[in-house]
């Protein structure tokens, strides 16, 4: 299930206040197993040091500047998910799925100035992730290697992981010439 936060004063409560919006153990525990030990899974002051690092991305004025690109990712996917739908009497329009692949595409955008070909599959291997792990944490399933669709899990972030190297790799060499670099996360 997916909450959205429309206030922009809720969502920054929610994303900065970790003693009312606590991580627990098995979130760190389980998340981190698949997608390391990042701004999404530290804790205390590993956390505080990372979310520094990220603070500027996330001013009003950068987020601003970013909004026609996130309008237009936005308007994309309702076109393509949505509007097929409209008048069709087809029923039902997977809204996991719309909101699945259009944060996926922000994300992209935001933090990494790219746009995967094939980011509905890898939008659905996310999801598919959060809800393998979400289901270890409420219901106490272990998360290890000797469970396939953990084992398979770990295969595809290894595979997305080798998807994002020649990014890496593009940007770390035109750091080391001295060209003009993106400012987003990546960089």
């Amino acid at each position: 299930a997916y909450v959205v936060l429309m206030d922009k004063v809720a969502a920054r409560e929610a994303l900065s206040d970790p003693r009312t919006f606590v991580k627990g153990p098995d979130y760190k525990e389980k998340f981190s197993f698949v997608f390391g030990d990042g701004l999404v899974t530290s804790v205390g002051e590993k956390h505080k040091t990372d979310r520094a690092l990220f603070a500027k991305y996330f001013t009003q004025k950068k987020i601003e500047m970013h909004l026609p690109v996130l309008c237009e990712q936005t308007l994309k996917a309702i076109n393509a998910e949505m509007e097929p739908h409209v008048g069709q009497g087809q029923g039902v329009v997977d809204l996991e799925h719309f909101f699945s692949i259009l944060a996926f595409k922000m994300f992209c955008r935001f933090a990494i100035n790219h746009e995967f070909p094939d980011s509905e599959v890898w939008s659905e291997l996310t999801s598919r992730g959060s809800n393998i792990i979400g289901e270890s944490i409420v219901l106490g399933i272990p998360v290890t290697t000797w469970i396939p669709r953990v084992k398979k899990l770990l295969e595809d972030t290894e595979k997305f992981h080798r998807c994002c190297d020649p990014l890496i790799d593009a940007r770390m060499l035109a750091h080391s010439k001295g060209e003009e670099m993106v400012d987003d996360p990546l960089t």
